[in-house]
């Protein structure tokens, strides 16, 4: 019997080996075996079927109810600085609905999420949750399915989404999602996926082929100079004698390589010079923290709504105190209560004052940059 380290989970974690074992059965009079593979599992869960093994290790590794893991921490006396930093502390505080799609608020569109948490994750949210009065934060132009990925992502640094059958690529629509919402770190974690599905797929099936649908949204949704766009054009390059690997017609990719001369022009060198590969490695596919195009506009309205609302809060402070000073100065003519209280200007809330906004907020740091 061998000796393991108990950690989450329920198999290949565990104390006891179970061998494989071959099964010859009798098909149409001619013999056939099957190999069973050999699993690995603790003693308590020996009798487990595979399903029931999947459900108790999502539980556990999920949730991360395990007690030896809280008895470890607490012996380590590190329980304080669990519950003071971390991902913990992003869970604290208030929540803020979020509801996504075009229909009516409902249980299947609408997740209700603690600011701390979208804010750390989502520069965009930071900002919503900034200039948000209502409590609640609508995006009617995505998808909840996809968005119901961003939050499991939040939650367990993964999402699962082998049982979702989309015509596109649910990890390239996962990566539209968090340009949108300038979410680097779940751009980062689209991509692998996408490598993975694509590049780096070693299993008896080969690597998944890229649709032609999948090109054609990507390019329909992302800014010219995205590096997902980039991705899908140079896979096509590499690719595009291979049926396989690429699907569409020719007609359809024709029209691909039209609106984009620069991968038309790579096609034309990689046909003259075959070994050439212009897929790169996934590292060149990550994107900086900065935010292009229309992120950009995003990101910098965002900063001019959060140095607005700074300035308002300093000026509300420092009026609020010049009130009180005057109240008192002037206590025998009149009662402190009756002091004017400060009341900020609302944020804006049109396109056009977020384009003004951040054009000032822009000009004034370059300003104070000289």
């Amino acid at each position: 019997m061998a000796v393991y380290q108990q950690t989450l989970g329920t198999w290949n974690r565990g104390a006891r080996e179970y061998p494989g074992h071959k099964v010859v059965e009798t098909l149409g009079g001619e013999p056939y075996q099957q190999l069973f593979v050999d699993m690995t599992c603790l003693e308590e869960y020996r009798m487990f079927s595979v399903e029931e093994h999947r459900l108790e290790d999502y539980k556990q590794t999920r949730t991360g109810t395990v007690e030896e893991s809280c008895l470890q921490q607490w012996s380590n006396g590190t329980s304080a600085e669990v519950l003071k930093g971390g991902r913990l502390a992003s869970l604290r505080g208030k929540g803020i609905a979020v509801h996504v799609g075009s229909q009516p608020p409902s249980d299947e569109n609408t997740w209700t999420l603690p600011v701390k948490l979208i804010s750390r994750h989502s520069a965009y949210f930071k900002t919503a949750c900034l200039w948000n009065a209502t409590g609640t934060i609508s995006l009617p132009e995505q998808d909840p399915i996809v968005f119901s990925l961003f939050v499991e992502w939040m939650y367990y640094t993964a999402y699962d989404a082998c049982t979702l059958g989309t015509s596109i690529s649910i990890h390239a629509r996962c990566w539209v999602l968090a340009d949108y919402l300038l979410c680097n770190e779940f751009k980062t974690y689209a991509m692998s996926r996408l490598f993975k599905d694509h590049v780096d797929q070693t299993t008896v099936f080969g690597n998944a082929a890229v649709n032609y649908a999948d090109v054609e949204y990507v390019c329909s949704f992302t800014a010219p100079d995205s590096k997902l766009r980039e991705f899908y054009l140079d896979f096509a390059v590499d690719h595009f004698a291979n049926a396989k690997m690429l699907r569409g017609t020719t007609a359809e990719w024709d029209e691909i390589f039209q609106n984009h001369p620069q991968a038309r022009s790579r096609l034309l060198e990689n046909m003259r010079s075959p070994w050439m590969a212009y897929t790169n490695d996934m590292g060149y596919y990550l994107e900086a923290n900065e935010f292009k195009v229309d992120s950009c506009l995003r990101m910098d309205a965002g900063l001019a709504g959060l140095s607005i609302a700074e300035n308002k809060t300093d000026i509300a402070t420092a009026e609020h105190t010049s009130n009180n000073e005057l109240s008192q100065s002037t206590e025998g003519f009149q009662s402190s209560s009756n002091a004017p209280a400060f009341v900020p200007n609302p944020p804006p809330k049109s396109h056009a004052e977020l384009v003004h906004n951040a054009n000032w907020f822009v000009f004034e740091r370059k300003r104070n940059q000289q």
